[in-house]
């Protein structure tokens, strides 16, 4: 997830979704952990008795809530890797790429 920097995966994910043209998600309004869990483990009980799948499950709300951090120091000081284009472009490349394929 990062060629470079420490980054924060959220302001990644922001970026991406800005370049798309769609507001920032920082924008959006917050809904608090302790009030979504309840709702994802009743989803999840809900589609065992009446057979569908939610998205909305216990472990999609821990993952989407927990802050993620990526750095690549010690693959770099360990193996040597040193990325061949910086995250920032890369990144900005590959919203555009996918913007286009959308028709965004």
């Amino acid at each position: 997830m990062t060629d470079g920097d420490c980054r924060y995966y959220w302001d990644s994910i922001d970026a991406a979704v800005v370049e798309c043209g769609l507001p920032s998600i920082h924008t959006l309004g917050y809904i608090p952990t302790w009030f979504l869990m309840p709702i994802g483990h009743i989803l999840k009980y809900l589609g065992h008795i009446f057979g569908f799948i939610s998205t909305l499950t216990p472990f999609v709300i821990l993952m989407v809530t927990n802050h993620h951090f990526f750095n690549i120091n010690k693959v770099c000081r360990d193996i040597g890797y040193r990325p061949i284009i910086a995250f920032d472009e890369g990144w900005l490349q590959t919203a555009r790429i996918n913007k286009e394929r959308l028709g965004i």
